[in-house]
């Protein structure tokens, strides 16, 4: 897809790209939100889906 539906961008999900790794995740935090936390379980995450 080159743009994704509504208003978001495209998505490149296992049923659509079987194999591809995680190479990227955009997040955006609440205020407050400790951000440390965040990337150490954004990465477990990544590498759990194999990026």
């Amino acid at each position: 897809m080159s743009i994704g539906t509504g208003n978001n961008g495209a998505y490149v999900t296992p049923a659509n790209a079987p194999g591809a790794p995680v190479d990227r995740i955009d997040v955006r935090l609440v205020p407050g939100a400790d951000a440390a936390t965040a990337a150490t379980g954004l990465a477990d995450a990544a590498r759990q889906a194999g990026g």
